[in-house]
């Protein structure tokens, strides 16, 4: 029997829920009994390291296409496909680096991909140093004031 805990996943024996929750699936188990399965993580935090000139462009489109919150800093950065037109040392960081702007957005697992193609499509000048987008999994969200939890913390 698998360790379900390794999977990141909780298992409840004995209730009877049909999947008629979100992140919820029911399966039989070998003794005849119904083995709930919660799946946790059903939000998602895409994190996009992008062009400083680009980030008005990419919140606008987000905000055009009903995304409110999310988080925006500055920082530098190396990598392979930089923008040669736009490097240059600081006194902060002494080595070749390109600013950048890293803009974070939590949302749901079904949102993550639409989210993604705005930050491309808003983003994209075309040009090598464009940025990066990655996605990583989130277990919970809280609020601080009320600690409300979940997707509808969001």
């Amino acid at each position: 029997m698998p360790n379900y805990f390794d999977l990141g996943i909780i298992t409840e024996m004995g209730q009877k829920q049909f999947g008629n929750e979100p992140g919820m699936l029911t399966t039989e188990n070998d003794w005849g009994g119904n083995v709930n399965i919660q799946i946790r993580n059903n939000m998602k935090e895409v994190k996009a390291f992008v062009r400083p000139s680009m980030a008005a462009e990419i919140y606008n489109s987000l905000k055009q296409n009903g995304y409110c919150c999310m988080s925006f800093s500055e920082c530098e950065g190396t990598g392979k496909y930089t923008d040669p037109t736009e490097n240059f040392p600081t006194l902060k960081f002494p080595f070749l680096h390109s600013p950048m702007v890293k803009m974070e957005i939590v949302c749901r697992n079904e949102d993550a991909d639409k989210v993604v193609e705005i930050i491309r499509r808003s983003g994209s000048t075309g040009r090598s140093g464009d940025g990066i987008i990655y996605i990583c999994n989130v277990e919970e969200v809280f609020k601080v004031r009320n600690l409300e939890k979940g997707v509808n913390a969001l």
